[in-house]
């Protein structure tokens, strides 16, 4: 899939642009733009997209083209859709909404919870009298 198929979607999403309805020169530029800051602003969110085909972090990439494919895993594409929708609906006075929770589940998914050593004598006691190490 395309950055200019997600940019589409987001304004059908927002009730700006019907379904095959192409987009005007204005509407994808600014698409392209809310896209980029998004994008760039999830890095503070601990979601990297990343540039193909080297794997380069977005952090160090200036800008996607509205003709490259789209940087994240199948997953994102809803939430990212969502997400740029309620960006670009302000712009063109269409009803915002919530994305919130799109963000919870794509903040979750980049979530590394590391694990933990546990000293075995720490365990032997009342609670666990029978247990030997």
């Amino acid at each position: 899939m395309k950055i200019s198929e997600i940019i589409a979607a987001a304004y059908r999403k927002a009730g700006i642009a019907g379904y095959g309805q192409p987009l005007s020169a204005e509407q994808a530029a600014a698409g392209l733009e809310a896209f980029n800051l998004m994008l760039t602003a999830w890095v503070l969110d601990g979601i990297y997209a990343y540039a193909a085909p080297n794997n380069v972090p977005f952090a160090t990439v200036t800008d996607f083209a509205s003709t490259a494919d789209f940087p994240l895993a199948p997953a994102f594409r809803e939430g990212t859709v969502f997400c740029l929708a309620s960006r670009i609906a302000p712009e063109f006075s269409a009803q915002g909404f919530d994305m919130e929770s799109f963000m919870i589940k794509m903040r979750a998914a980049y979530m590394v919870i590391p694990t933990a050593d546990m000293n075995l004598s720490l365990v032997r006691g009342a609670v666990y009298p029978r247990y030997t190490i």
